[in-house]
């Protein structure tokens, strides 16, 4: 029987086989994988229908298999998402920065009073 571990973050219990059956034992895993191809190699050629009933039945279990892998997944990107937010949102907030605020702005020309255009002193003088 696996060991269960619960994940302290997301309390999600997890099996951990320290490596699957097929890693522990790679001679027996190996003489069942030539087994199952020889099994099935004769299978497909007495009983072909059988065969690829058999096939089809693995292929749909595969299917299944790898999509609850894949919502596992999913579920443990969204737990530690959760996780971190909220550890973000209990930390105290940082102090927040004063505005700079310029000591000597610099100085605009005068502008028109109806407009944004600069206004320009009216010569006098001897007009032609």
């Amino acid at each position: 029987m696996p060991a269960q571990h619960i994940c302290p973050r997301c309390g999600h219990e997890d099996r951990c086989e320290y490596g699957s059956w097929a890693d522990r034992h790679p001679v027996l895993s190996t003489i069942a994988g030539l087994f199952t191809i020889t099994l099935m190699s004769m299978m497909f050629s007495v009983y072909p229908v059988a065969a690829i009933t058999m096939t089809a039945f693995a292929g749909a279990w595969m299917g299944v298999r790898l999509f609850l892998r894949e919502r596992q997944r999913r579920a443990g990107l969204v737990a530690r998402a959760d996780w971190e937010h909220a550890a973000m949102m209990a930390r105290p907030a940082p102090p927040v920065q004063p505005m700079h605020v310029p000591t000597n702005p610099p100085t605009m020309p005068p502008r028109h009073v109806m407009n944004i255009w600069p206004t320009s002193r009216i010569q006098t003088g001897q007009q032609r």
